[in-house]
């Protein structure tokens, strides 16, 4: 259920807020799902995690990459999306 999943983090997040944190990161790609969800309840900047690797692969300058994920992650097109 993504609606409760996003419920869920969504108080996570404004609890990591509350206590001081000055970013939220998402440690798993699968619940980037629900990133835009929790970023409507913070007040703080969300570290999304495919925006952040294209940021690094650009500084790099690689411009050809090769994805691994889990079958969900693969179906989704939040990294596609972003490194294109």
């Amino acid at each position: 259920d993504w609606n409760r999943s996003a419920e869920i983090l969504s108080d996570a997040a404004q609890s990591l807020e509350k206590a001081g944190a000055d970013y939220i990161v998402i440690c798993t790609n699968t619940m980037h799902k629900v990133a835009d969800e929790i970023e409507r309840h913070i007040h703080i900047p969300l570290l999304h995690i495919a925006e952040m690797t294209a940021v690094e692969l650009e500084k790099s300058g690689i411009t050809k990459v090769g994805l691994l994920g889990t079958k969900y992650t693969m179906q989704q097109d939040f990294y596609k999306c972003i490194l294109e």
